[in-house]
């Protein structure tokens, strides 16, 4: 009997080793957590300013290609600038 090539029973080792079948299921898996992500963040942080008294600090995503859209997308080259000030 053949075992399961389904991600919630394969071996730890799964995401490492993607081929076709995998990246099928795990693509649209992932599209939805960033969708999560981005319908929650914002009622996060707008309860932590509240809760807490603080402003929102700026926050990036250092990943041009990200899904999420929370905050602004920027490369490294960007964030090395920012360093240099």
């Amino acid at each position: 009997m053949a075992g399961s090539t389904h991600y919630a029973t394969a071996g730890p080792v799964f995401r490492f080793n993607i081929d076709g079948e995998k990246q099928h299921t795990m693509s649209p898996t992932l599209r939805v957590d960033a969708d999560m992500f981005d319908v929650y963040m914002e009622l996060n942080l707008s309860a932590a300013e509240h809760l807490f008294e603080v402003k929102r600090m700026m926050i990036y995503n250092v990943s041009p290609m990200s899904m999420i859209e929370s905050f602004p997308r920027i490369d490294y080259e960007t964030v090395f600038e920012f360093q240099k000030g």
